[in-house]
């Protein structure tokens, strides 16, 4: 190696002993290439890290793509070659703050050869995050991560870095997908959430909560649907008349109205104006709603149906503003809009659940079913980070993201807290989920088609807000 790695691997040494150990027990499989500019650039499993062409030009709009700016605190996944560090350090200035993880630390050994700025790795702003191992990297990274304010943190994905994870790294692959759904959100969504929710707050004040579904279903049956490409196929399913209640996102909806069927919920939770247009391609809104707080503004104004409120975190909130969230209902698992249909599910007492067009994977190679308003949008599938996960089948693997992976683990961890009500699934094609039977049929349950369900929603009899728990709620809006 040369005097550049050896003086940049002492640096790591004395601010980062773990990564420098794990440089120091990596391989040489970065491939080390000049550019055609000259600036260096590196090869790994036959693709390339940066550009082959200009690699600082590359890493300087790389940086300018995520709107970042002074003082903001950057979580990195991803050193590459380290070209993105120090225009990353420039735009956060004096009191920003940036940590770079890297699990691969090979990658991280071949950086250190093509730094030449001793000043990037001694930055007091910077923390360098490897490990030995999957554990060690993944404590190391909780560590450094606990120190950034969560409400000035910005996630940047660097993905050659992500693609050339270490084989068996499942844990770290998951946690940055965690890192980068469970901490981007709220930075970005925090002002148009809190809006929505004042003003949402008249209707807040004169609709029921989930609450009021508790017992709805006692001995029924309820299908939760997404959107998912298996929805195609077994819509038919929904179509025969069953006697078990139907709760479907709103990304679902218009599919099912187009097929003559009307879900007897919808769940919405997406606070941006985006989310009305499944309703206005659907032509309906009036079916009964189920949503938290922060959901679309708009949508929330122009609906004429009834509306059932549940609230994420009520511990956020201050007593009287608490205790009337816990009495309207309480969203424990998150995750997606079929989370909290699957939830209230379970609320309401089904006595079992039947998955359709929960696919979290991408069933031959296509992302939504037909109809629905990403199908009409065209959206594509991402090429970043893909993997591939066991589906029911023998042997069977579906194509899936890393993008999923929260959405899955929250229907899991539902499943799993709610074991006494028995989950099946008609997406045989999507990926597997722990504690859920895959069926081609509700039929093998001895569910008769054609008995049909007639689903009374409770009317709204009152629910105890008071000018206390609106005060409340203002307090902690204007303190956000």
């Amino acid at each position: 190696m040369t005097d550049r790695y050896t003086k940049n691997l002492m640096a790591l040494e004395a601010r980062f002993p773990t990564a420098a150990t794990a440089v120091r027990g990596a391989g040489d499989d970065v491939e080390i290439l000049p550019s055609r500019k000259g600036v260096p650039t590196g090869k790994l499993s036959g693709s390339y890290l940066h550009s082959a062409y200009d690699p600082m030009d590359e890493a300087i709009k790389f940086t300018r793509g995520h709107g970042l700016g002074p003082g903001d605190h950057v979580a990195l996944y991803g050193m590459g070659l380290g070209h993105h560090l120090k225009p990353l350090l420039d735009i956060i200035g004096p009191q920003g703050l940036l940590v770079v993880a890297e699990a691969n630390a090979a990658i991280l050994k071949a950086a250190l050869a093509v730094v030449d700025d001793p000043a990037v790795l001694n930055d007091p702003r910077l923390t360098v995050v490897a490990g030995s191992g999957e554990a060690e990297f993944l404590s190391q990274w909780a560590k450094a991560l606990a120190a950034l304010d969560t409400e000035r943190t910005r996630v940047v994905i660097f993905s050659p870095s992500l693609r050339n994870m270490p084989a068996g790294f499942n844990m770290a692959r998951r946690a940055v997908e965690m890192v980068r759904m469970e901490r981007r959100f709220p930075v970005i969504m925090g002002e148009v959430e809190n809006e929505n929710f004042r003003r949402n707050l008249p209707r807040i004040k004169k609709s029921a909560g989930v609450s009021a579904l508790r017992g709805t279903l006692t001995g029924r049956g309820a299908f939760v649907v997404g959107a998912g490409p298996t929805l195609d196929r077994d819509i038919v399913e929904l179509c025969r008349n069953s006697p078990m209640a139907i709760f479907s996102s709103d990304t679902a909806c218009p599919v099912l109205l187009s097929a003559g069927i009307t879900p007897h919920m919808v769940f919405t939770a997406d606070p941006q104006p985006v989310s009305r247009w499944h309703f206005d391609l659907a032509g309906r809104y009036d079916i009964p709603l189920v949503l938290p707080p922060t959901a679309c503004a708009n949508l929330v104004g122009s609906w004429s149906g009834p509306l059932y409120f549940g609230f994420p975190a009520p511990e956020r909130h201050k007593d009287p503003a608490r205790s009337w969230m816990r009495s309207m209902g309480v969203f424990e698992g998150g995750g997606s809009v079929s989370a909290y249909a699957l939830e209230t599910a379970f609320m309401a007492g089904a006595s079992h659940v039947v998955l359709a067009g929960q696919d979290f994977g991408y069933p031959w190679g296509r992302v939504y079913a037909t109809g629905c308003l990403p199908d009409w949008s065209q959206v594509s599938m991402s090429q970043e980070g893909l993997a591939r996960e066991r589906n029911y089948f023998n042997n069977g693997t579906t194509l899936t993201a890393l993008a999923l992976y929260s959405y899955r683990r929250a229907f899991e961890d539902l499943i799993r807290a709610h074991d006494g009500t028995r989950v099946y699934t008609l997406s045989a094609h999507g990926v597997a989920l722990e504690g859920v039977e895959a069926i081609p049929s509700p039929a093998v349950l001895g569910i008769k088609p054609g008995e049909g369900f007639e689903f009374n929603a409770p009317a709204f009899s009152g629910n105890g807000y008071t000018a206390e728990v609106e005060r409340a709620f203002m307090d902690w809006l204007e303190g956000q």
